[in-house]
């Protein structure tokens, strides 16, 4: 079997945890990505905001903890990852976060200090 997986990602980061250990060091960044169109049918101009768990590792994990801060754009390539979470009330749900890895062919890109 074969497939591609592979994201690409260029928005602006909204929130970045602290650096931690899982099974080395890794940083979780969500991006913030918008989409404009105009209403067909209003002629109204809108906007759909989406927001990524971005999973960044090793070497990148360290890059970003010291000089990627909130509001700051950036182009991600990584791939999209799905854990199982379970709740305390035995529940379960799939979460898809986009996993970024440089001996995975991850690349991280400041494209600026600013939302453009």
């Amino acid at each position: 079997m074969f497939g591609i997986n592979k994201v690409i990602l260029v928005g602006k980061v909204v929130e970045k945890s602290q650096l931690y250990k899982v099974n080395g060091d890794k940083i979780v960044v969500f991006i913030e990505t918008s989409e404009t169109w105009t209403d067909k049918r209003s002629g109204e101009r809108k906007e759909k905001i989406e927001r990524h768990r971005v999973v960044i590792h090793d070497t990148f994990a360290k890059l970003v903890e010291k000089y990627i801060y909130k509001e700051y754009m950036l182009h991600i390539e990584g791939k999209i990852c799905a854990k199982k979470l379970r709740y305390e009330d035995g529940s379960d749900r799939l979460l898809n976060e986009i996993e970024v890895k440089a001996h995975n062919g991850g690349i991280i890109q400041l494209i600026s200090k600013k939302q453009i």
